[in-house]
């Protein structure tokens, strides 16, 4: 049973990454020019990760069934998502690639790469062992709580953002520190943070 504080940690976190958005949009880097598009990137990366939100919700609750009420082992389930998503990607890709630009001989002679071949295979490890991860975190909360959490990963992608910026000297990775905009995503970060804290603290769990 969820509390009503662990549904006002939810709002908090949520409002909270709101703000984050609406600011990092806005936080221009000196010397850019918000053109119409910019804009109009900015808007379709909004959408698209919104339908990726939905999506996302589905599998994680998906899991959780899977995980809480048939104990399927969290390998076994991340290794039927990557077969069923090659499959189902692999039908759609071939189609859908000519319509966005790209030439699947192209993407195949690249694949043919050395350097290519070896990213690939440490991606694929990468992601299996994080999907573990995730499953079995699943497991043993829930996925609502797995996902209040997973809203940290945004926080350290932005600091890891700074630090390649300023590291690299490459205005081309990363991103840098502006005034007064960064100042106001650090304070939409203390509020996701304190959201966090209300969904873990006192009173939150049901008795």
């Amino acid at each position: 049973k969820i509390t009503w504080v662990r549904w006002v940690g939810v709002l908090v976190v949520t409002l909270g990454i709101i703000l984050v958005g609406v600011f990092d949009t806005n936080n221009v880097a000196e010397g850019e020019t918000n053109d119409e598009s910019t804009v109009n990137k900015q808007i379709i990366g909004i959408l698209l990760i919104l339908g990726q939100s939905v999506m996302s919700v589905i599998q994680d609750l998906t899991e959780e069934v899977f995980m809480q009420e048939t104990a399927f082992p969290p390998p076994l389930l991340v290794g039927m998502e990557g077969a069923y998503g090659i499959v189902i990607a692999l039908i759609l890709y071939f189609p859908i690639a000519p319509l966005l630009g790209e030439n699947p001989s192209d993407v195949a002679t690249s694949l043919s790469e050395g350097n290519v071949i070896g990213l690939a295979i440490g991606w694929t490890l990468l992601v299996t062992v994080t999907g573990i991860f995730n499953i079995a975190a699943t497991a043993v909360t829930s996925s609502m709580t797995r996902n209040v959490w997973k809203n940290m990963r945004t926080l350290l992608v932005w600091i890891m953002g700074l630090i390649l910026f300023y590291a690299t000297g490459s205005s081309e990775l990363g991103e840098g520190w502006y005034i007064p905009g960064s100042f106001f995503i650090l304070l939409s970060y203390g509020v996701m943070c304190v959201g966090i804290f209300i969904y873990y603290g006192k009173g939150a769990r049901a008795t």
